[in-house]
């Protein structure tokens, strides 16, 4: 699975010993719906048991949740896909969990959502260690 493997990477490259934190970048309400599953959930808990069989222990936080709709991005620009996702996430426990967070996404194409699950976890004063993505499109650039 390539989001754990790059984590071991991340991990080793960055010295990263003990416990690490998984939170995922959160689908909408709709999506969910649409698909009938929370997908990047069930990846995130895949993740965490591959990393368990290597002897990794993780802990799955569910930190982040969309407070806005957001229009499809899909036709958007970078600049227009950051605009649009600012201010959609915020942190929804007061739980701040000391140790690498890896964020998890499931998709990146511009960088913009992950740069808002950022945003978000660092007004809650969270570091994120790294952000893992199981894929990225090179539609749109990852510089605004």
């Amino acid at each position: 699975m390539s989001i754990s493997q790059s984590i071991i990477y991340a991990m080793a490259d960055l010295a990263i010993t003990g416990d690490i934190y998984l939170v995922t970048i959160p689908s909408s309400i709709s999506a969910i719906r649409r698909r009938g599953r929370d997908h990047i959930q069930e990846l995130a808990i895949e993740v965490q048991n591959y990393l368990e069989l290597k002897s990794i222990k993780s802990h799955l936080l569910f930190l982040l949740c969309q407070r806005k709709n957001m229009k499809d991005q899909s036709r958007l620009n970078s600049r227009q896909r950051m605009q649009n996702t600012y201010g959609m996430f915020e942190v929804t426990s007061c739980e701040n969990p000391q140790g690498a967070i890896f964020l998890i996404d499931d998709l990146v194409t511009t960088g913009a959502s992950i740069m808002e699950g950022i945003r978000a976890l660092f007004e809650a004063k969270i570091t994120v260690t790294a952000a893992i993505t199981a894929c990225a499109v090179g539609r749109n650039s990852l510089i605004p």
